[in-house]
């Protein structure tokens, strides 16, 4: 009921959004477009400076023409009534949010539906391989049911076997529309129609592939239906290199990303072949371990576990949203971490009521648990608990483990763990062909049961296909120089790394600044730099600006200040009140959410740089001259310059680069999963946009706003978001430009639809 709830409530969503951009398009005189994709080119451009042959990802898979059945199921657990009531049945099939909660039902689904096929085996008689359960609510059988609509199966319990639950229910019932489906006629499901799409063999192929992952738990850990991580990369031929460790408690998980697509295949345009695409996959995960342990990674534990206040930002920061589970009970629910409380289990008062008087939580764990807090004076930990009085319930750290199976959002990672991440994945060509090949031994592609008894047979080699070498550009600075070309191994040399004695190129357009200053944060940090190392720091940056053409002086202000948003907040007000134009900042220490404080204060006009205390070390003790001219880069672009442009010899590409044509990328970021913020507090997705409305065709504008969230077809700013570009690009060039590239990126195949349905009408 829950799950069917969920579904209405969605089409009723998008059927309003789709009203909604009726009305909106009816008030511009405009109609919707259908929701056709435009032709394919009869054949591949020309254009190249070489052919070469490429091997790719692809996998190709050969169909024969079989039925299979599609059927809907829906898992529920009857519980013991409680005083007489009605409890909430248990819904495995529904929908849940986390990590560690989608993973444990998709054990509990396997253990269930596993559990049914060998209790009636009068209805589900056929081997296990004609059976295809996605561990949620679908399943193919390549035979018919014995079914009419629907048919529930009742299980009951044992003490390896769900005691909690009086008994389980599993309801398998056909589904009303594309009951049957023929997996081998591809060009009944593939159509430039995209109203007109039927996804259903697309579906069960993904499904059938994935059947050797989803029923090993014991190598595989599968939290959405496309990827897979493996519990022991070394049993497929990675090594400990390829999961590395990370700071925070976490490490790098490798696992494969699996996708079934019809592509047009070695015989070329007017074909369809279905295929798998395999890719590795890299993902930071949380490690398993006591959360005090894992604080301990993330910032320095004083006595009995006191914290600084600066401190208690990174804790947040890097704990908000991870799953947890108490150690003082013999049983223990998961549970989201919502908040970090600036409070200790020492002073924080638990009110009292009819039967206890208000205690401390340190005197409560001691009294009621018998556990004397090793860290008393360490953060609580806030977790939203159903139908607790305060809402928010307050934890000791030490009291709380780390659930496993969870993924590192994005929010909870420094950008120093992201490059990281970056350059653990950075493989070479031939290494990434090597870990392709990995990844599909890995998810038993080759060697799958299910594959065989529906007459799939997968090709064994991945798809070669002929590619042309686009024409290299060349790299165009300032100052009347020749257009730079790339060397033989593809890189463009423009002084760069050459040190100061090097010739000057300057920037196309370099920039000016008349008063800057900077600051060193965190002085007392194990890893800061003295006075004489930032002073020589800051005249070497100057000393390059200006050999880059940008107008730049020495710093008004060389200082300090502490490594807190009151003392960050004191220096960029007053370097508002002084009227500064720049603040570079160098940073020492283990701090990582100042930087957000920073870019905060850009509203208001101040424009800032950060930098790492180890970095500016080593430009002046190890002579890291190309590092100083990447920052230097960075600098001019931010202070609103342009380091250089690109230009072709073809006239075509010449004329697409020109200064009639304007170009506008839209990219949507949706938040993590898993979550589950409610009303003002849930996270939304974000749109961002760039264009090159600015006078120069290589000068990007760039921002974003706030949307729904998830809702890729529903942009109902685009119309204000284009018309202030054209007005910038008008201002800015005196003319209304003669070509608009719209750029879409972000939004799911799903959706293409809507997108040309509602968004694609400035033509």
């Amino acid at each position: 009921m829950q799950q069917a709830r969920a579904q209405n409530q969605e089409l009723r969503l998008v059927t309003q959004i789709r009203q909604d951009t009726e009305r909106r398009l009816a008030a511009l005189n405009l109609a919707p477009l259908e929701p056709i994709m435009a032709e394919k080119f009869p054949n591949p451009g020309q254009l190249a400076a070489g052919q070469l042959q490429v091997s790719t990802n692809v996998y190709g898979l050969q169909l024969k023409q079989n039925p299979v059945f599609r059927y809907q199921v829906t898992i529920e657990g009857i519980l013991v009534p409680m005083e007489g009531r009605e409890r909430k049945p248990i819904a495995f099939t529904g929908n849940v949010r986390g990590d560690p909660v989608c993973v444990s039902r998709r054990d509990d689904c396997r253990k269930i539906f596993l559990k049914t096929l060998e209790t009636y085996r009068n209805d589900f008689k056929h081997p296990r391989e004609h059976y295809f359960y996605d561990l949620k609510s679908i399943l193919f059988t390549l035979e018919q049911l014995p079914i009419v609509d629907k048919k529930q199966y009742e299980l009951g319990t044992a003490p390896d076997f769900y005691t909690h639950c009086q008994k389980i229910v599993v309801t398998v019932q056909k589904v009303t529309e594309k009951f049957q489906l023929t997996t081998g006629d591809i060009r009944t499901y593939v159509s430039p129609d995209l109203g007109q799409v039927d996804r259903s063999l697309q579906q069960f192929l993904e499904i059938a592939v994935s059947q050797p992952i989803l029923f090993d738990p014991e190598n595989h850990v599968v939290i959405n239906g496309g990827s897979t991580y493996f519990m022991d990369p070394t049993k497929f031929g990675f090594s400990d290199r390829d999961t590395p460790a990370l700071r925070e408690g976490k490490y790098l998980a490798v696992g494969a990303q699996k996708s079934v697509r019809f592509v047009e295949g070695p015989r070329g345009r007017g074909f369809n072949n279905a295929s798998v695409i395999v890719n590795p996959k890299k993902t930071p995960f949380h490690n398993a371990q006591p959360l005090i342990d894992k604080v301990a990674e993330m910032v320095r534990l004083g006595r009995d576990g006191r914290v600084e206040r600066y401190d208690i930002e990174n804790l947040r920061k890097g704990l908000k949203g991870l799953f947890v589970q108490s150690t003082h009970r013999e049983v223990s629910r998961i549970m989201r971490i919502v908040d970090i409380i600036d409070e200790t289990a020492r002073n924080s008062i638990i009110p009292g009521n009819e039967k206890v008087g208000e205690i401390s939580i340190e005197n409560y764990f001691q009294r009621t648990y018998g556990i004397v807090l090793k860290y008393p004076e360490a953060p609580l930990v806030g977790i939203r608990v159903p139908r607790y009085r305060e809402g928010v319930m307050k934890f000791p750290i030490e009291v709380l483990k780390v659930v496993d199976n969870q993924r590192v959002t994005t929010e909870q990672q420094s950008r120093e763990q992201i490059a990281q991440q970056i350059r653990a994945c950075a493989v070479l060509p031939s290494l990434q062909k090597e870990q392709i090949q990995k990844c599909a031994n890995a998810i038993h592609l080759f060697n799958n049961p299910n594959l065989d008894a529906v007459g799939i047979k997968v090709v064994p080699n991945p798809l070669t296909t002929n590619a042309r070498m686009l024409p290299q550009p060349a790299i165009v600075y300032g100052g009347g120089t020749q257009p730079i070309n790339p060397d033989n191994r593809g890189t463009w040399q423009g002084g760069v790394g050459r040190g100061p004695q090097a010739q000057s190129y300057k920037f196309l357009i370099p920039a000016s600044c008349n008063k800057w200053e900077a600051y060193l944060i965190d002085p007392h940090a194990r890893d800061a730099i003295d006075q004489a190392t930032m002073t020589e720091f800051l005249k070497r940056l100057a000393t390059e600006a200006r050999r880059r053409g940008m107008q730049i002086g020495a710093p008004a202000t060389i200082s300090t200040v502490a490594a807190n948003e009151k003392a960050l907040k004191a220096v960029l007000d007053k370097a508002i009140q002084t009227r500064m134009e720049f603040v570079f900042f160098i940073h020492a220490g283990r701090d990582t959410h100042l930087h957000g404080l920073m870019k905060y204060f850009e509203l208001n006009g101040i424009i800032t740089q950060d930098l790492k205390a180890q970095t500016a070390s080593n430009v002046v003790s190890k002579g890291q001259n190309q590092t100083m001219e990447n920052i230097v880069m960075k600098t001019n672009m931010k202070l609103g310059g342009l380091n250089h442009a690109v230009t072709i010899s073809n006239p075509e590409l010449v004329r697409m680069l020109g200064k009639e044509v304007l170009y506008i990328g839209f990219g949507t970021n949706h938040p993590g999963g898993g979550l589950g913020e409610i009303g003002l507090l849930k996270k939304r997705s974000k749109l961002g946009f760039a264009a090159n409305d600015n006078p120069h065709p290589f000068e990007f504008t760039g921002d974003y706003v706030f949307q729904e969230t998830r809702r890729d077809e529903k942009v109902d700013v685009m119309k204000d978001i284009i018309t202030k570009i054209l007005d910038r690009y008008i201002k800015n060039r005196n003319a209304a430009p003669k070509c608009v590239i719209i750029y879409r990126n972000g939004c799911s195949e799903g959706q293409f639809g809507d997108v040309i349905f509602g968004v694609i009408f400035f033509n």
